[in-house]
């Protein structure tokens, strides 16, 4: 299984001493009161095994009157636990259940309530029996007992070390994991595994795995941490202690679309697998077994899968094989060739052994040992253009390859004549900026062949110590220049309220009745693809439309703006959002992945970003609400305007709640707009007009989508006089019920009493009085828990009716211009 190794380019480090201490404390930043939008911080356990259901604590902020969990995977379901007592829900307890048949595998979970559907959380689905601790650290002397090959789920303890305690016997080979990662986990985990006398066996202080055979039979101790001894909700994990199969990786690492073909799994404990001591981790030999792969056809869609979820891999292909020898098991990603594949072989580390290359090709291989160089040659004639490309960063492993080209010739004595004509390193493409950084170690390059010669490529990794975190595999390619695209669509939160702010924040598209919420779609384009992306939407609910958009030529970005209907009901779903594009002939259509950032960022000078891919791209709909303010064009068809003149739009401006603060408008929605300065319109005002000087802000010829970013302030509720009413008569009727049923347990109890004094009453009437006595009281128990939840459920509904003062940041629907050519001069 390739696993998403923390490389040092996305390594989640505190930038500053500062900021380590901030993390360490668990501090956060302080953030101005927005209108509430549903946020997942935690859940737990992260998952659990096909064929069970798991009860589930989720955190997080604006989580109110949760109703479910949305899984991106269809054989995960979940429903409220219900307390046995009052029957309500649990607050934020859930049961999850997991098909036998769902594939093992990292998916993602959102909450779903009254304010939307959360950003997303990875949930994982496994083929091992689960457990789930939440008694805190242990020492040494009192190590929990955790039977083999059986998954534990925990949370990281601030300034404390957990111990596990694992029985071996003699000739297994334990392989300890512990990941945190992929589970959206804050957790760096440094592990150790020790003898019962405490003596040192093994360590992995920077993750990675523990790997060890016991020469006898033997109890081992696996002592777990955070780096930095830091804890809390956001710090969990899922540890095994495993003598089951373990991939660690495949070669080929890609084979082309729809083809079948031979690969070896390279792994640990692989079921009739054999030793193969020219692969090695950490010194510790793997074993290999052969196998056939069949590679899936093209997407006509363009659905894509990602070998990890961090953004470098948008631009890398493939599909998780899981082996048949290994049922249940785990999975191994495949990725998709560009060309056709070649496996690197030894001897090539000098330039007499360059292995030869039949172009357009690509070569798959690895580093190793540490320092290893490989060398490829081949023919190629001037005016050939070969995009030269470097996978291997973006698989998972912590690497940093080097691309060096020469040319060789002869001179007339027959001495051979070298000379450098391109040196390639990392590439620092990024189309996210600093909130979805695309830029990777991996090298790409545009190669036009500068004449026939011979030439050689050498290959090697710049990090060339010996390092254990696995399989440094790589592809290397270079193919024929194919244009085409891949697409993100990323979540826009609302703009901070101090200008000056540089904060990043989690969020989620929450649509409110009569509002518009944009989506940025990022286009990373590939091998000179310089076309119009035609975007558009699918799976739109009842009531929300969707704005056409294009990511123009040479652009890599456009928005979409999704606005829901007046009227339109509540809902919860995916969308697929859909690239269109002609390259000749050819159409080309891609899906975009999701994305989202992982954690808040106050700073991201100081703090990194860690953002990730999601497997789909959610929405909800709130019928609760209505959309604080809403501006709106006085029609929906295009405003025309003359290059150069000055474009007037009427405004249609409609508060839904009490403004305590003018309202802000600046226009955006093309570069031309960069330095429109920002207008004010009165709180109380239904009317505003929108004018443009075109002189200076110089729109080009055509159709353009713009839009109104709006900032206020005004009260809102969290909840309705009608809902806190419903919950007060509730609370009344709930408190007639508890002291009904207490009176009755009352004179049960006085009769069951009477019964047993009474001489003359036989056993069966004791029996039965007694028995009815019980049960009136356990009716009245259960009646006074309903009345106590009643109660809070009022209270709380009290306090959020209450209007309180919040920052509003919208946007307004999309303003249609068309700018036409002056007419021509008499």
């Amino acid at each position: 299984m390739i696993r998403s190794w923390l490389n040092p380019m996305t390594r989640r480090r505190p930038h500053s001493l500062g900021a380590a201490l901030v993390l360490l404390l668990g501090g956060t930043a302080a953030r101005p009161a927005h209108l509430p939008v549903a946020r997942l911080q935690s859940i737990f356990p992260p998952g659990g095994q096909a064929g069970t259901t798991v009860e589930v604590v989720v955190t997080g902020s604006d989580l109110d009157d949760l109703a479910g969990l949305h899984f991106s995977q269809r054989g995960l379901s979940a429903r409220p636990k219900l307390n046995e007592s009052t029957g309500f829900p649990e607050v934020n307890r859930f049961l999850v259940a997991i098909a036998s048949n769902t594939p093992p595998g990292t998916y993602d979970v959102r909450a779903v309530g009254r304010f939307g559907v959360s950003n997303p959380r990875a949930f994982v689905v496994g083929a091992r029996p689960e457990i789930a601790r939440t008694d805190g650290a242990r020492p040494a002397t009192n190590a929990f007992e955790l039977p083999l090959n059986t998954v534990v789920n925990a949370r990281a303890q601030g300034q404390a070390v957990d111990h596990f305690r694992v029985a071996l016997g003699q000739g297994q080979r334990l392989v300890v994991e512990c990941r945190t990662a992929d589970l959206d986990s804050r957790m760096d985990p440094a592990l150790m595994l020790l003898a019962a006398d405490g003596r040192e066996l093994e360590r992995a202080r920077r993750g990675g795995v523990l790997d060890f055979t016991a020469p006898a039979d033997m109890p081992v101790i696996v002592r777990v941490h955070d780096l930095l001894f830091r804890g809390g909700d956001d710090y969990t994990y899922r540890l095994t202690a495993s003598t089951q199969p373990r991939i660690e990786g495949v070669l080929p690492a890609a084979l082309l679309p729809g083809e079948r073909g031979p690969i070896v799994l390279l792994g640990r404990n692989l079921p009739g697998g054999t030793t193969d001591r020219g692969h090695a981790v950490s010194g510790k030999p793997l074993e290999r077994l052969a196998g056939q792969v069949q590679a899936p056809a093209p997407d006509d869609r363009g659905r894509a899968r990602h070998p990890t979820r961090q953004p470098p891999a948008l631009g890398v292909d493939g599909f998780w094989h899981h082996p048949a020898e290994m049922p249940g098991g785990e999975a191994v990603f495949v990725s998709l060739a560009t060309a056709p594949v070649l496996q690197e072989h030894e001897p090539n580390d000098r330039p007499g052994e360059a292995q030869p290359l039949d172009l357009p090709c690509e070569v798959s291989g690895r580093f190793h040992p540490a320092g290893d160089k490989d060398w490829f040659t081949f023919q190629a004639r001037k005016g050939e253009v070969f995009w030269v490309e470097v996978v291997s960063q973006r698989l998972g492993c912590a690497t940093d390859p080097f691309v060096l080209i020469q040319r060789v010739t002869r001179e007339a004595d027959g001495t051979e004549k070298v000379s450098d004509v391109q040196e390639l390193y990392d590439n620092d493409a990024n189309i996210g900026g600093a909130e979805f950084t695309t830029a990777s170690f991996d090298p790409l390059f545009r190669w036009e062949v500068p004449e026939d010669a011979t030439y050689r490529v050498l290959l090697r990794d710049l990090f060339s110590r010996p390092r254990p975190e696995g399989l440094l595999t790589y592809r290397l390619a270079m193919r024929r220049e194919t244009p085409d695209f891949r697409l993100v669509a990323l979540p826009q939160p609302p703009a901070p309220e101090k200008k000056d702010s540089r904060e990043l924040m989690v969020w989620s598209p929450l649509l409110r009745r009569g509002e518009t919420v944009p989506v940025k779609v990022l286009a990373l384009r590939r091998d000179n693809f310089s076309g119009a992306i035609e975007l558009g939407v699918e799976n739109l609910p009842t009531g929300v439309s969707v704005s056409a958009s294009r990511i123009e030529p040479g652009k890599n970005s456009a928005f979409l703006f999704l606005t829901a209907a007046d009227t339109a009901p509540a809902w919860t779903g995916s969308l697929r959002i859909i690239g269109r594009a002609k390259v000749g002939d050819r159409e080309l259509v891609h899906e975009a992945a999701g994305g989202t950032l992982i954690w808040d960022v106050p700073n991201p000078a100081e703090e990194p970003v860690v953002s990730r891919l999601t497997d789909d791209f959610a929405l909800a709909v709130c019928g609760a609400e209505s959309a604080p303010i809403s501006i709106r064009p006085d029609t929906d068809q295009p405003h025309e305007v003359v290059a150069g003149g000055k474009l007037s739009v009427p405004l249609q401006v409609r508060a839904n709640v009490e403004l305590t603060g003018p309202v802000k408008l600046r226009p955006a929605g093309s570069p031309a707009l960069e330095s429109a300065k920002e207008f004010e319109v009165d709180a109380k005002a239904t009317n505003a007009t929108l004018v443009l000087d075109l002189t200076q802000h110089k729109l080009p010829v055509g159709s353009h989508t713009l839009y109104l970013q709006v900032e206020t302030k005004g009260r809102h509720r969290r909840a309705s006089v009608e809902e806190e009413k419903a919950a007060q008569e509730a609370a009344r009727q709930a408190e007639k019920e508890a002291a009904e049923f207490e009176a009755a347990a009352a004179k049960a109890k006085d009769y069951a009493q009477a019964v047993n004094k009474d001489e003359t009453a036989t056993e069966e009437t004791r029996t039965k009085a007694t028995k009815a006595a019980e049960e009136a009281i356990q009716r009245a128990r259960e009646a006074g828990a309903r009345r106590e939840a009643t109660a809070k459920r009022a209270k709380d509904l009290a306090e959020r009716a209450k209007p309180r003062e919040v920052a509003i940041a919208s946007h307004s629907l999309p303003i249609r211009v068309r700018v036409i050519d002056p007419p021509p001069a008499k």
